[in-house]
Parts: C-alpha cells; structure tokens; sequence
C-alpha cells in the first residue's frame, strides 16, 4: 500500500508470473491490521502478535456470542475459552494464520439471528452483517463460504422453531439480509472476480483430494499432539486422522461430551438448546466430508459410507473445500452448549440455595465452575504453543542485502522456495520485499507457460528447469553436469531477466556439493559475504 502496488497481485514472488493473492491466503485485513507493527520490528513480530490476538480475539467474540443467551458470566467466559483456544484453533495454529483470526464468523451468525429474531435495528443490523462479511472475505475467503452454510442451517432451525412467529419476522430479516447482502456485494464484487477469474486465478482443484483432510468418527474422543493431556498410545493413533496433524482439531474431549450430553438430555425441551445441539451435530457431520472415516489413514482416498456432506463438497467452489475445517464451528457450538448448561445449573443451584443453608449451596456458582473446569481441563493446549515464529534470515540478508542489490532487482535463491522449503520467502518479507524472486509454496494454474512453482494438483515439484535443478541440490541429490543443462539455465535466467543468484549453501543439505555444484554452474562467485554468495548474471538478450 505504500508503494502503489496491486494488494490483490504479486510479481514480487513466483517471479515473472506473479500471484493472485486471492486465489493464495493473502490475508490483506491482517496485513493492514499488522502494517504499523511490520514497519517498526518486521513481519516475524506482525505475524506472532496476530496469531497470539487471533486466539484471544477469537475467544473475547466468542464470550460476546455466547452472552446474548447465557446472562452469567463466568459460563459465558468459559464458553469464550472454548471456542478461542479450541484444539481447532491450536492445531492450526501451528501454520494457518488466516484460519485461526477467526472472530468474526460469530458475529456474523449473531448478526443473523438477531435479524431472524427481530432484535434491534433492520438496517443496523444489515450494515454490521455487511461489513463483517468483507472483512472475512479479506481474512479467509473459504471460512466465509463455510460460515454461510452454517448460517443457512442455523436460519432453517429458527424458522422451525419459532414457527409461530416467523412470517412476522420475515420482513424485518429481509431488510436486515437484503442491507448486508446489497453492501457486500458491492464492495465485493471486484476483489471475488479477481479472485475467481482474475491474473493468475485457479478455475479447477486446488487440492488433490481434498476429501483426505476430513474428520475420524473417532476424533472427538481421541486427544491430539497438541493437547497437554495426550497419552503417546492415542496420538499414536489421532496422528492418523485428517490427513495432516495441522488439520486435525476435532478433539472435544470425554469430560466435555459428557457433560453436554448430559446437560442436552435435560434440557432438551428449551429451544436454544435444541437448536444449539443440532447446529453443532450439523457441523461435525459436514466435518466428516462425504464418506465416513473411522481410523482412517493419513492421505487416503475416502471409501466409507456416503454421507450428507457428498451434496455440499460436490458443489462448485465447495468442492475445494477442506470438510475438517467445519469443526470451527463444531467448537462454537459446543462452547454456547456448554455455557448455557453451565448457567442453567448455576440458576439451579441459585434458586435452592434460597431455600437451604447448606455451605455448598451458599457457594452456588462454585459447582457450576467446577463442573466447566472437569469438562475443559482435558482439552488444554500443549505447552509451549506451536504457533509462534522464531525465524531469522541470513546475515546478509539482514545487513549486506542492500548496499549489494538494488531495490526490486530480480533474483533467484538458493535454496529456491517451494512447498518443501519456503525459508526463502520469509528471508526475503524480512528484507520488506527489497528483491523479486522466482519460487513460493503458492497455488498457481497449470498449464500457461512461464507460470511455476507449487500446486498439490501438479504434486511438489517446481515446474522450471532453474527450479526443478534448485530444488534437487537442497536435498542432497546430484543434477546433472552437461553443457546442456548450462545452456538451459542461462536460457531460463535471461527469459526472466534475472540479475543475481544468491546462494547460502549451508541452509540446505549437503553445503559442500551445493557449493562445488554452484560453482560449476556460475562460475566463481562476485561476493561472500557471510556464508552466502552472490552472481551477478549478465543482462544480455
């Protein structure tokens, strides 16, 4: 934004092609959010202070969620902790900052149903929903999709429920849907072209299968690595759940099943618990993806029983989505359950300590604590948390970079940035972007020439010669020595019009033959400086 480029397209990464940082994880709100905090101490700082904020804004929405119908507090806190520091929230904290920054789907679902109840203002309420759904759309663009089908579900329970109310209530919520909706798509229209069919967009899969990454059956009661209370036998077998440990935040706990079961059986006849249980039962059958999974094993293709996600992630644009995920708002529910069920029996224990006086029944918000505490203390985060970075580029990098290279010259990394190994990305955000460079762990079409780099539909290898070369060196294997293989890398590199090669060989496997091998391709290096070596390519045509 300083500078007057593109927030929507890069060329600054996966050079000369660019990026759509759209179609990618782009994240401009936290970017924004960040930019005063990048500026002084550098974008490591901006990211741990947003993953750190992104788990207690995510907590404090959730509290403000949940005190809309549960009036005391310290269940509504309780509540707030659950759905902030979800085994959700930590095992995607452990890579995904755009799907742990996650306090706004609340609020958009409270916008909603203070619409669908007619509380407050139409309009109010409309313009409140709009915005939160812009400012989603520029956090995470696939939360947003999933929060709309929650919401969908959540609109079909309330007219059900209230059925008896819910032709007065329309026109109040049309108002309210058709204000939101209006301004949102207005501010919308543009960034979800470019996204969709914008430079650089992504018209087909984006995952190999993204039915691998779905919720085990028996994930809710298997704790994960990334829970304090995990015995090895049962991470040994979680470890194989949703493909991806990052991925795997299904984990509820016994203790809190238990107490939700209990508490729903009970209460089963108030209208908020029943639809509060449905919600969060919806969300974890669509987090199990079309086909049952029980045990299943990392990667596989899903071969179960078909279930009713099959008619959701058949659909376009939801057939990239990752159906685990939708355990966000497995957490949500159960955090609202749970909080309501907490002060249920806290107006219990209030209302017969009027009657008694028994020391316990005294203390009558002491049992109701205790009760929340049994059922969240199984779940409590590893320590210390995986979230937090801790990265520094090469000294040159971070001292000689400059005087060496000017601003926005192009230039190919050692090692090269892929899906494997991004480190170069991050030495060169921590440089404020001072260089162009090919290569990046990014989604990017298959098939127009000159476009590079990763796509899991094209598997993990970079699709350039320079790149493919590159990334066999840093993991220890030996390219090739021809005239041929020469000739071709320079082709490539005048193509682009690169100007350095930058090399740092110890952060890669085997420095010794990376270096040999290095030499051998560009000759004696201009610069050494501090483990790392510098080519100047000559600018000829």
């Amino acid at each position: 934004m300083l500078h007057g480029h593109d927030p929507f397209f890069s060329s600054y990464i996966n050079y000369p092609s660019g990026v759509n940082l759209l179609t990618n994880t782009g994240a401009p709100l936290l970017g924004l959010l960040s930019m005063p905090i990048t500026l002084l101490w550098g974008p490591i700082a901006s990211y741990n202070v947003m993953m750190t904020l992104g788990l207690a804004a995510s907590a404090t929405s959730g509290y403000v969620f949940i005190s809309h119908w549960v009036r005391w507090k310290p269940a509504a806190f309780l509540g707030g902790l659950l759905y902030g520091f979800s085994p959700y929230e930590i095992a995607q904290g452990a890579g995904h900052l755009n799907l742990v920054f996650v306090p706004v789907p609340p609020m958009i679902l409270l916008c909603l149903y203070k619409l669908a109840t007619h509380r407050g203002s139409a309009s109010r309420n409309g313009l409140l929903l709009g915005g939160l759904i812009v400012a989603q759309f520029f956090i995470s663009t696939e939360v947003l999709a999933d929060t709309a089908v929650i919401a969908l579900i959540g609109l079909v329970l309330l007219a059900v429920a209230g059925r008896e109310k819910w032709r007065s209530y329309l026109p109040h919520a049309a108002i309210g849907i058709g204000v939101g909706g209006g301004l949102a798509a207005v501010l919308l229209a543009y960034p979800v072209w470019f996204a969709l069919a914008g430079p650089a967009s992504i018209s087909g899969p984006i995952q190999l299968i993204p039915q691998a990454y779905r919720a085990d059956l028996l994930g809710p009661i298997i704790p994960t690595n990334f829970q304090l209370l995990a015995p090895a036998q049962l991470v040994h077998i979680s470890s194989n759940f949703a493909g991806n440990p990052v991925e795997n935040g299904s984990y509820l706990g016994v203790p809190l099943l238990l107490v939700l079961s209990i508490g729903t059986i009970y209460l089963w006849r108030r209208s908020d618990v029943r639809v509060c249980a449905i919600m969060g039962a919806s969300a974890f059958i669509l987090s199990l993806g079309d086909r049952l999974a029980v045990r299943g094993q990392p990667g596989a293709r899903p071969s179960g029983h078909l279930l009713p996600g099959w008619l959701l992630f058949h659909l376009p644009i939801y057939s990239n989505a990752i159906p685990v995920r939708f355990s966000l708002y497995v957490s949500l529910f159960a955090a609202l359950l749970l909080a309501i069920i907490l002060g249920r029996l806290h107006l219990w224990l209030e209302a017969r300590a009027k009657h008694t006086e028994r020391p316990l029944l005294s203390w009558h918000g002491l049992p109701s604590i205790v009760v929340g505490l049994f059922a969240l203390i199984p779940i409590l985060p590893a320590v210390p948390y995986v979230g937090l970075a801790n990265v520094s580029a090469p000294v040159f990098y971070r001292r000689d970079l400059a005087r060496m290279v000017p601003t926005g010259s192009a230039a190919v990394v050692y090692p090269y940035a892929d899906n494997a190994d991004a480190s170069a990305i991050v030495w060169q955000a921590q440089t404020f972007m001072h260089f162009r460079m090919p290569g990046g762990n990014l989604l990017v079409p298959a098939g127009k020439a000159g476009s590079e780099s990763y796509s899991t539909v094209l598997g993990s290898a970079p699709r350039t010669f320079v790149g493919l070369i590159f990334v066999a060196l840093a993991s220890g294997q030996s390219p090739p020595r021809s005239a041929q293989t020469k000739a071709r890398v320079e082709r490539e590199l005048r193509a682009w019009h690169i100007r350095y090669i930058i090399a740092t060989p110890g952060a890669a496997a085997e420095p010794l033959h990376a270096l040999s091998y290095l030499k051998w391709l560009f000759g004696t290096p201009g610069l050494l400086e501090s483990g790392t070596l510098v080519w100047t390519v000559s600018p000829r045509t």
